[in-house]
């Protein structure tokens, strides 16, 4: 473990090792550890072979809190794995754990929530709630969603239990009340922005 200093009033709630810091193109190794206090979340950065090479203190009141809810997230790095993502009033810093990816995310999104607002993050639990694959990405969603097409060039489509059915769904595009992130999602359908959480009807 290396040698962080804490104020007097400060104490250890979260501590990992096996982290990758995301924006680091240049390594793919889970090397860094992690600290969250209840003042500071630490990141320490190590080499291979494991000597510390600096010591970065985010404070958390420097998170940013939309909506009331706290941006710290569990969001997607580009090969799809879940990640840890902390919005600051700086920057975006990304954490990827080495094992219980999403698990783990969750966990520290919603330690972080709880710290900096006194609530849980609902993107957190949604997280932990969730499978850790998406079904629209296996062959089995990508052959119903290309069925459902052609079905819908027809004027009809399929449902889970294969039975004809007459299509009626829309997909639109809009803009987020709370960020202004782009949405989609179904028309008429309530949907939850994944950058603030934000709950729209389409």
């Amino acid at each position: 473990m290396a040698k962080y200093q804490l104020q007097p009033n400060e104490g250890v709630v979260l501590q990992e090792t096996g982290i990758r810091y995301e924006p680091n193109k240049l390594s793919t190794a889970y090397t860094d550890e992690l600290i969250l206090t209840n003042l500071n979340l630490i990141h320490v950065r190590k080499g291979v072979f494991m000597g510390t090479k600096g010591i970065r203190y985010i404070p958390l009141n420097q998170v940013k809190v939309i909506c009331g809810k706290c941006q710290a997230l569990v969001g997607k790095s580009q090969n799809g794995t879940a990640i840890l993502q902390i919005y600051t009033q700086q920057d975006i810093e990304e954490f990827a754990f080495q094992t219980g990816a999403k698990k783990n995310a969750g966990i520290w999104a919603n330690e972080i929530s709880r710290l900096v607002t006194g609530r849980d993050s609902e993107n957190a639990l949604e997280s932990q709630d969730a499978p850790e694959y998406d079904f629209e990405d296996t062959v089995v969603g990508q052959l119903r969603d290309a069925f459902g097409e052609v079905g819908a060039a027809f004027g009809f489509g399929f449902g889970k239990s294969g039975q004809q059915q007459k299509s009626s769904v829309e997909h639109v595009s809009t803009k987020c009340s709370g960020c202004h992130a782009p949405i989609t999602g179904v028309k008429g359908k309530t949907a939850v922005c994944k950058y603030c959480d934000t709950k729209q009807v389409l």
